[in-house]
């Protein structure tokens, strides 16, 4: 697969309206993550995005990364709901010869023959690939197949290392021919089922034998259902300190909160600063956490943790000193919106006025300059008397 590529520009503002000012600039605001490294927030060209995206599963070389360029693949895309315009965008950092499973679309060329009807079960098929390798597309020529004939994932073409991701055992792909089956014998099928964004609780699942000889039995059919797991609506806020001061420690707090319903496993807070530009160390926050980042194995639903996280500010600097935090977890999460949060805080302003200063070079106050005042003036006119 060609390689896409795209150049980044870190993103320092944060929010709704920050997002629409970048999306009004042509730009569209995205994370780049993976390989335990911190998430890194970012803006790319509105337009070289949207036609990498056309490509399924396209490899993008994202340059303008501290440390050098990075390969990714799109692993989420938030879509307009009226226009179609790309709002934001994850991307997964990959590595040359690693493998990822996707899902590659099936394509469908030729005429049905006549009479018949197609009935494709599948649009796309899970592929584990290498990464620099995965298909665009499977091509499927139905031209002059006879009524009754069917093509299975175990008959598409993959590339070299390439495997299907959807079943083990006694089959590769499903559905699957078994072949003869003995009496008293027993054939294992794992499979691998898809489960959609909002699912049924409990999810069902049916399989279904259909025999080539006559079965009088009544059981070529069984249901099960599993439940759910209920992942808990994780919320991250950021609360920066009213004034810092270059040279010194600045403490920002950290709150994330479980808004449930259900109980939120292997979380993970990842935190990072910057001060004009230059990325900064944060650290605190307590036993959980090390540096940029913090590991809860459980947060409960209702429950809530304050992180105090330590940044220190350049010596000598005067700006402003940004930190974001992002929380991740290995349950589902009904709402990714409240995952990022950040604050702002800024050095203490330099003071522009002049002070006055006695001539022991002390400030003057305002009964001090009132008293000045009023010496002069008597003095003036003790000096117009004596000019009489």
């Amino acid at each position: 697969m060609p390689e896409v590529r795209i150049a980044a520009e870190p993103r320092t503002e944060f929010g709704k309206g920050a997002a629409r000012r970048t999306r009004r600039l042509g730009r569209v605001p995205a994370i780049i993550y993976g390989h335990g490294t911190d998430t890194r927030h970012i803006t790319l060209p509105g337009h070289d995005l949207m036609m990498a995206l056309k490509t399924p599963n396209v490899l993008i070389r994202v340059d303008g990364l501290p440390g050098g360029n990075q390969l990714a693949l799109p692993k989420a895309v938030q879509r307009d709901p009226i226009r179609g315009s790309v709002q934001h965008v994850d991307l997964i950092m990959v590595r040359r010869g690693e493998k990822v499973t996707v899902e590659v679309p099936v394509q469908v060329t030729g005429e049905v023959f006549s009479g018949g009807l197609l009935d494709q079960q599948l649009v796309q098929v899970a592929v584990e690939a290498e990464a620099t390798n995965i298909p665009h597309a499977f091509e499927v020529d139905i031209e002059g197949m006879e009524i009754g004939a069917a093509v299975h994932a175990g008959d598409l073409t993959l590339p070299a290392g390439a495997t299907v991701a959807s079943a083990q055992g006694a089959c590769s792909t499903l559905p699957c021919s078994l072949g003869a089956l003995d009496q008293g014998a027993v054939k294992l099928i794992v499979a691998t089922v898809h489960v959609p964004a909002s699912p049924p609780d409990p999810f069902p699942v049916t399989a279904t034998v259909t025999p080539s000889t006559a079965d009088a039995a009544d059981n070529l059919t069984a249901a099960t259902t599993t439940p759910v797991a209920s992942g808990g609506d994780l919320q991250v806020t950021v609360a920066a300190p009213a004034q810092i001061s270059a040279g010194a420690g600045a403490t920002f707090t950290v709150t994330l909160t479980n808004a449930g319903p259900g109980t939120a496993t292997g979380v993970v807070l990842s935190r990072s600063a910057s001060a004009g530009g230059s990325a900064l160390q944060v650290t605190g926050g307590g036993g959980a956490c090390s540096v940029n980042g913090c590991s809860l194995a459980t947060l409960g639903p209702g429950a809530s943790q304050t992180f105090a996280s330590q940044v220190t500010v350049p010596a000598g600097f005067s700006g402003s000193v940004t930190l974001t935090a992002t929380v991740t977890s290995d349950t589902p999460d009904p709402n990714s919106a409240n995952n990022t949060a950040s604050a702002t805080a800024s050095t203490a302003a330099a003071s522009s006025g002049k002070s006055g200063c006695s001539a022991t070079g002390e400030p003057f106050t305002a009964l001090g300059l009132l008293a000045v005042a009023l010496a002069l003036l008597g003095r003036r006119r003790a000096a117009a008397v004596s000019s009489r």
